[in-house]
């Protein structure tokens, strides 16, 4: 949402480490999709606040919980990622060093 306003560089970026479709636009070109199909516009927007809340989550908990907690989150919701994504952007998407996720992930184990 931030490429809608003024023109500066992104702050992030994003890696994609499998295949991935993406599609690029402009806010004009979604202004003319929004005025050729009303609809898109209102399915949008669910979109955009289905996103917005999910981003919210994300940063509460990044705020609240504890790397732990965070780890134990991701292995609960995502556990397939476990099995495909390297450790270090796991490490990266819960805030913490590879070296700190691998004591996470050790003491989650001795615990079961």
């Amino acid at each position: 949402m931030n490429n809608f306003g003024p023109k500066i560089p992104a702050t992030y970026n994003l890696v994609c480490v499998e295949d991935t479709t993406v599609s690029v636009g402009n806010e004009r070109q979604a202004q003319e999709l929004f005025k050729l199909f009303p609809r898109f516009e209102t399915i949008s927007r669910v979109i955009v606040e289905a996103d917005f809340a999910e981003q919210k989550k994300l940063l509460t908990s990044y705020l609240a919980d504890s790397p732990e907690q965070r780890y134990l989150k991701l292995l609960k919701s995502r556990p397939d990622l476990f099995q495909r994504i390297p450790q270090y952007h796991l490490a990266s998407y819960i805030g913490v060093k590879p070296e700190s996720l691998s004591r996470i992930r050790k003491r989650v184990l001795t615990r079961k």
